[in-house]
């Protein structure tokens, strides 16, 4: 972008390019120097255009193997996840205000959606933050991933959480430093490793479930 740096075309069209190619993180990497750049150049906010096209290129991690059903007053889109165990990530909890963790938090999250997303076995959501205090579950919501990102001296942490939504239960948690770095330019692993121990849980809980469901047909019988 040395011609213009403001050239707020230019951005988008990078960010397409890159997207295209499979390199979210460097498409995300220019749609926050655009923002940067505005605002301190020109003193203005992105246009519509750019904020969408970000928000698609992070929203492309949503499950493919769902089905979307259009409720007939059009007014509501349902999910049907054919018997899956659904694994809802939601937003990640950053400080107000502050961009570079806000970035993080997309980035990270994203990259923990992705690797979640292939394992058929469960579908994957992307939705917003749900009130912890809320007394009405979501429909089919079996888990839920939640994240706080957090400034610990000159470190950014990312504090995950994996919770069984029917009881409440923590299920696993872990502190993250990551590198920021290796993050940026999309080769952090700790999203991957922390994705792979959540899988494992997952899998071992369902396991558990299918085992109690089992035992409990086989007494029925007996009964």
């Amino acid at each position: 972008m040395g011609f213009d740096p403001t050239n707020e075309r230019a951005y988008r069209g990078a960010m397409k390019a890159f997207y295209d190619e499979g390199d979210r993180a460097t498409a995300l990497k220019y749609y926050e120097t655009c923002r940067e750049t505005l605002d301190r150049e020109l003193g203005i906010d992105l246009s519509e255009e750019t904020e969408n096209l970000a928000q698609n290129i992070i929203g492309r991690k949503a499950v493919q193997t769902s089905r979307q059903i259009i409720s007939p007053d059009n007014n509501h889109l349902f999910i049907e996840e054919q018997g899956k165990p659904i694994v809802q990530i939601q937003e990640f909890v950053t400080a107000k205000n502050d961009p570079v963790l806000d970035f993080v938090a997309q980035t990270f999250r994203a990259d923990i959606s992705e690797q979640l997303s292939r394992n058929e076995r469960f579908a994957v959501r992307e939705l917003g933050i749900v009130d912890p205090n809320a007394t009405v579950s979501l429909n089919g919501l079996t888990y839920i991933i939640r994240g706080n990102i957090i400034n610990v001296g000159d470190s950014t942490n990312i504090l995950l959480q994996l919770v069984e939504e029917g009881s409440g239960d923590i299920l696993w948690m872990k502190r993250i430093a990551p590198e920021m770095k290796a993050l940026l330019a999309g080769q952090d692993e700790q999203a991957l490793m922390a994705a792979v121990e959540m899988y494992q849980i997952i899998e071992l809980k369902e396991t558990d479930k299918a085992t109690k469901a089992e035992e409990g047909m086989l007494t029925a019988r007996q009964c």
